[in-house]
């Protein structure tokens, strides 16, 4: 017997990107309209500022024929609206000679819509992206980056209750069905055929917020000043990927203990599915 010596690694050139001669800068028109007045001897100051864009030529990533050998490429394609607005005011709680004290807080909204993109292999104008288990979904007539899922009904109590749901996905072979059970989500049905899959996706999260802004303080006692600032944003919704990994009983991996409050027999009413190595049935 004597050993060969094998090739391990070669070298080579590989076709990884396609350039575009016809590139060029987004474009956004804007307008905006504001008041601004002081009041009480410039004691207080109130501001409200309307804006109104839209941005066109949106750089995306749009998809290729399969015959360039390349899934996509950088090109200008989309358009997107934005209108908003945003107010503020400012106190002079304290205008002494040693000491100045101002508070003053502010308040935003804005609403963004898609209008525009250029259409897929599937004939579909959006763009979906993955990131960290999630699906980040970019469509005409909704807001930019949605967050786009299953909806859920909470988690299976009994067997009888996910028999009379009667809900399955298809295996890797297309024809077996797997059928959800006790202890599994119990994922809503959104066009009632009772398979669960992708036509069942809807849009499950916003990230852009209901409203915004800051809360500020300014307090001067001679030449030392200290500054306080508090910013906010409320009603926009997060993925929490930390939580998807400590929290998602499926693997050998250090857990919260929220995994306590896992189903683990019949009739039990919880909100955090069983635990199974590998996750077969899609619960976390």
């Amino acid at each position: 017997f004597r050993a060969s010596k094998y090739l391990n690694s070669i070298s080579g050139l590989a076709f990884d990107g396609i350039g575009n001669t016809e590139i060029q800068w987004e474009t956004t028109r804007r307008f905006n309209a504001g008041l601004e007045t002081n009041l009480f001897n410039n004691r207080l100051n109130l501001s409200f500022n309307y804006f109104n864009s839209t941005t066109s030529d949106l750089l995306t990533n749009q998809t290729l024929n399969i015959l360039t050998g390349l899934k996509t490429n950088w090109a200008n394609g989309g358009e997107l609206k934005n209108e908003g607005f945003d107010a503020a005011f400012n106190v002079k709680v304290l205008a002494l000679k040693d000491w100045q004290w101002q508070v003053g807080a502010s308040v935003g909204h804005y609403k963004n819509e898609i209008t525009d993109l250029p259409v897929n292999l599937e004939g579909k104008r959006e763009i979906m992206t993955e990131l960290y288990g999630a699906t980040v979904l970019t469509k005409i007539g909704e807001s930019s980056n949605v967050f786009y899922g299953y909806e859920t009904q909470g988690v299976f109590s009994t067997t009888e209750e996910a028999e009379a749901a009667g809900l399955y996905f298809l295996g890797e072979n297309g024809t077996t069905k797997h059928f959800f059970g006790a202890g599994d989500m119990h994922f809503v049905d959104q066009n009632g055929d009772h398979e669960i899959n992708e036509k069942d996706r809807v849009i499950i999260g916003n990230p852009n917020p209901d409203f915004y802004g800051n809360i500020h303080s300014s307090l001067t006692w001679k030449h030392l000043t200290l500054d306080v600032r508090f910013n906010y944003s409320l009603g926009n919704d997060v993925y929490n990927y930390m939580r998807s990994q400590l929290e998602g009983g499926n693997r050998f991996m250090n857990q919260t203990t929220a995994m306590v409050n896992r189903w683990q027999m019949e009739g039990q009413q919880t909100n955090m599915p069983r635990a199974t190595f590998q996750d077969p049935m899609g619960n976390s």
